[in-house]
């Protein structure tokens, strides 16, 4: 439970590392960078605003700690010469969390699988399944680079994968994940309606939790997944407000159950 925990306080880790990233890649200097990462506690140096000076990703891999993170960005940088854009570096990242995470949650006891467990693999699905449909239908990327990213899953997801990024088009690739067709949209509009429904499935897993183990491990776990939750909704919100989104769209994307809290 406590590694779980631990791994999970890692992802401040990997958001400072990715926003270096972003950073790096449109030449952003070194106060504008520095507003944007998170100053992280004692324990977790080496990935915080001291990160804000650097001027490219191979420096950035080089001052990372060594660990996952710096094997992770090292290995995506090696891989992908000449195209290492910021779509293959962030996947390489989030696979490599990922993986790590599944492997904890490995450790769990039955009961707490069926919560916490359940949590973490709502997450691996959620990234598999924005992995293939933004690589092949927004960033037009190779199968065989997409293989190599999407993060360990079940047979049954891994054979989804497949499907989805072997699929003709946007439409197909929809049609196997509602398993019927889909209502046809833009393909913006197509990913963004996918991607909502994986966010709320992680929103009732993450509620289901909290009522089937409020006094156990399962609490702590759907606490952590509902706050994560609520930022990604406030984002949501930010953003919406800002392009003038109606109200009613801004709350078909909100997580469910926090629904009240923010419209």
């Amino acid at each position: 439970r406590a590694s779980l925990l631990e791994w999970q306080a890692a992802r401040f880790q990997l958001e400072n590392i990715k926003t270096m990233v972003r950073a790096i890649a449109a030449g952003a200097d070194e106060k504008e960078t520095g507003v944007l990462l998170l100053e992280l506690p004692a324990g977790m140096e080496g990935y915080g605003r001291e990160l804000a000076g650097l001027k490219s990703l191979a420096d950035l891999a080089s001052a990372l700690p060594e660990g996952i993170f710096r094997d992770s960005l090292a290995w995506a940088l090696a891989d992908y010469p000449g195209k290492a854009a910021v779509f293959f570096l962030e996947a390489a990242l989030e696979r490599d969390y990922l993986a790590e995470l599944a492997a904890r949650a490995g450790g769990l006891n039955a009961g707490d699988r069926e919560t916490a467990g359940a949590l973490s693999a709502q997450e691996i699905s959620s990234f598999n399944l924005a992995l293939a449909l933004r690589g092949k239908f927004l960033y037009g990327c190779r199968n065989t680079d997409l293989l190599r990213l999407y993060a360990p899953c079940t047979d049954r997801e891994i054979r989804l994968f497949k499907a989805i990024i072997s699929a003709g088009d946007l439409g197909g690739a929809q049609a196997l994940v509602y398993g019927r067709e889909p209502v046809p949209a833009g393909p913006a509009q197509g990913l963004a309606g996918i991607e909502a429904l994986a966010r709320r499935r992680y929103g009732r897993l993450a509620f289901r939790a909290l009522r089937g183990d409020h006094l156990g491990f399962g609490a702590a776990a759907a606490y952590l997944a509902l706050r994560r939750l609520e930022t990604a909704d406030l984002m949501t919100l930010a953003q919406g407000l800002r392009l003038g989104v109606s109200a009613a769209e801004l709350e078909r994307r909100l997580a469910p159950g926090l629904e009240a809290a923010h419209v």
